[in-house]
């Protein structure tokens, strides 16, 4: 309450300890989050019971995609970290693996909006809505993320990360209202997934 924190905002930390010795040692932890979670859950009906078969994983929800962005950002920190104990063409070719990891998730956080406006979820609930607009201002940080990581400015793009990250987990936040399906079973592949979901 003190630090005026809402549901979807993370604090992210890590430990450091310096010895005695001159020059002093340091070293430090990997980078963690405490996520700020709603306090209660409603459950209302989902839309349609059954489903049909065929693949695909629905693996574009709020909530891989901020698992992904954290896995972006504990990247880009080890990167900043640990930069002396790379060799120079490794340590590139690290952070342009992170860039693409960016942007790829730039490109399915941008799918996931598109098929929830096809669905014209966006416009039915007010939660849909935030969510949209959520996921739009996360995209806008992504964006100069990738650029950053792409120029070999790992420092620079932390804060892009942790916002973009922020808008992410807004917009999971904003699935509170859990969809209880009713119905007839589905076929087999990707259907089953996002039903339980």
């Amino acid at each position: 309450e003190e630090y005026s924190l809402q549901p979807g905002d993370f604090v992210t930390y890590y430990g450091k300890a310096t010895d005695s010795r001159r020059p002093a040692n340091t070293v430090s932890t990997d980078i963690y989050f405490i996520e700020v979670r709603p306090f209660g859950r409603e459950y209302r009906q989902g839309q349609q019971g059954g489903g049909g078969g065929g693949g695909g994983q629905q693996d574009d929800n709020a909530e891989e995609l901020s698992k992904r962005e954290k896995d972006i950002i504990a990247a880009t920190f080890k990167l900043i970290r640990d930069r002396d104990k790379f060799q120079t063409k490794d340590w590139i070719a690290n952070i342009q693996a992170v860039s693409s990891s960016q942007s790829k998730l730039g490109e399915q956080t941008d799918t996931l909006m598109q098929r929830l406006g096809r669905r014209g979820l966006s416009g039915q609930d007010k939660n849909f809505k935030a969510l949209t607009e959520n996921l739009n201002l996360a995209i806008e940080q992504m964006g100069p993320a990738a650029e950053q990581l792409k120029d070999e400015h790992a420092d620079a793009a932390l804060p892009f990360e942790q916002k973009a990250l922020q808008y992410l987990m807004r917009a999971e936040a904003l699935y509170t209202e859990i969809q209880v399906t009713r119905g007839g079973g589905g076929g087999g592949g990707g259907g089953m997934r996002q039903n339980a979901e």
